[in-house]
């Protein structure tokens, strides 16, 4: 095996240590657990009374938020790594898009009406 390939103690210590999660891909998790909350707040009470309404059990009504909330807890993890792996240009073209107000995209070459 030739020397170049070969790791040596030396060089793996040395070595930086894998980079963490970027500034960035923290914040999108923040926000879309921010969403997450704000949905299962949302959608609890109002199921309840629905339910209740309808008269379901408070043993089933539990049940079903129960179900809700472990839906809503094992989508976080695929929903961060969908942040992650959205990368900057989906990132570029949301800011794109707000930054006209989200009504019309930006013409690629001036408007030539008058």
């Amino acid at each position: 095996m030739p020397a170049a390939l070969q790791e040596t103690p030396e060089k793996h210590a040395q070595s930086e240590p894998p980079p963490g999660p970027t500034r960035r891909s923290l914040r999108g998790l923040d926000w879309f657990v921010f969403f997450v909350a704000d949905v299962q707040t949302g959608f609890g009470p109002f199921v309840a009374v629905y339910l209740t309404a309808q008269k379901w059990t408070q043993v089933d009504i539990g049940l079903v938020l129960t179900v809700g909330g472990l839906v809503a807890l094992a989508g976080q993890v695929p929903g961060g790594a969908l942040v992650d792996a959205a990368g900057a240009a989906l990132y570029g073209e949301l800011r794109a898009w707000t930054r006209h107000g989200g009504d019309q995209p930006r013409p690629s070459r001036p408007c030539r009406h008058r």
